[in-house]
């Protein structure tokens, strides 16, 4: 195979021609010691920006539709070819329709036909093949194409344009994310410092998370380990605090054990919370439990429940 190509500001065109059939065009001509300028006949045909030029000859239709387009067709001379057609619907839709026809010879039949099939102005142009500009020769830039320096970097412009997008994007995304990550962080240690300060005030702040952990590994240390002070209120505090307001007289902590004493509405309501701290893996005992005229009152006893 033979490789030719054509540059051009919209690109690089390239045409591939079987070697032995180019050497056979070829032949006569270098036996006649003359030179020779081959050229696809569609791209032979005259051509005007927004006009499309056809020919018919010999039952072969050669179509030109851009400076370095077109097709050919086998049909008759008295249709339309179904190729011409496909295409200038295509390029209807597309919103790139010529806004006429040239014919390269043929007889006033042929035009009048043209333009009744695809109701386009049709003109005659008397000049013959390869009268008008010559915009691409086969065979003429060598047995391979290359693009370098400029040329490369014009092909390579697209994959580039989109690279830089991504790494763009990506540095961006990236950005955005440790900023983020930056303003949560000082907002995370700002709540434990103030969580820090209230419940060990006029101790210095250095790192509050680990002066929080060692603080509270010296409270349980305190209270007993897992069955200290810490450790039961731990398991009771949440549900203590959800009783109203004054349903809590006192509170206290002796050996392992924490006692409470309450004030409820009704016995109902003792029997609930008593259910409440033995699902927080409590042991529960209510004493002193006393009947009054607004409710019930118990001193309850809590213990960590065996393993």
């Amino acid at each position: 195979l033979t490789f030719s190509h054509k540059e051009a500001s919209d690109g690089i065109f390239v045409a591939v021609t079987a070697r032995a059939q180019l050497a056979a065009w070829r032949a006569p001509w270098e036996r006649a010691r003359l030179s020779v300028t081959l050229c696809p006949v569609t791209l032979a045909l005259p051509w005007q920006e927004g006009s499309w030029s056809c020919r018919f000859s010999a039952g072969q239709w050669a179509v030109r539709t851009g400076r370095y387009s077109g097709f050919g067709a086998v049909g008759r001379g008295d249709a339309v070819p179904a190729g011409l057609v496909q295409a200038l619907e295509e390029a209807r839709s597309a919103q790139r329709a010529p806004v006429r026809l040239t014919v390269c010879g043929g007889d006033e039949a042929l035009r009048a036909m043209l333009a009744s099939a695809l109701a386009l102005p049709v003109q005659a142009d008397a000049r013959p093949l390869g009268g008008g500009e010559v915009p691409f020769r086969l065979g003429e830039s060598g047995s391979g194409v290359g693009a370098t320096g400029r040329n490369a970097a014009r092909a390579l412009r697209p994959a580039g344009i989109a690279l830089a997008v991504w790494l763009g994007l990506g540095f961006t995304g990236t950005v955005v994310s440790w900023l983020r990550l930056g303003h949560e962080e000082a907002r995370v240690r700002s709540a434990m410092t103030a969580v820090f300060t209230r419940s060990f005030p006029g101790s210095p702040v250095l790192d509050p998370a680990t002066q929080m952990r060692h603080a509270m590994a010296k409270l349980a240390s305190r209270g007993g380990g897992d069955r200290g002070f810490l450790a039961l209120m731990t398991l009771a505090g949440p549900t203590l605090a959800q009783l109203p307001p004054g349903a809590l007289t006192r509170l206290r902590y002796r050996r392992g054990a924490l006692r409470c004493d309450v004030r409820l509405g009704s016995f109902p309501l003792l029997t609930a919370l008593e259910g409440r701290l033995t699902g927080r893996g409590l042991h529960v005992r209510a004493a002193h439990v006393l009947s009054r005229h607004a409710g019930v009152q118990a001193e309850i006893t809590m213990t960590r429940r065996s393993a």
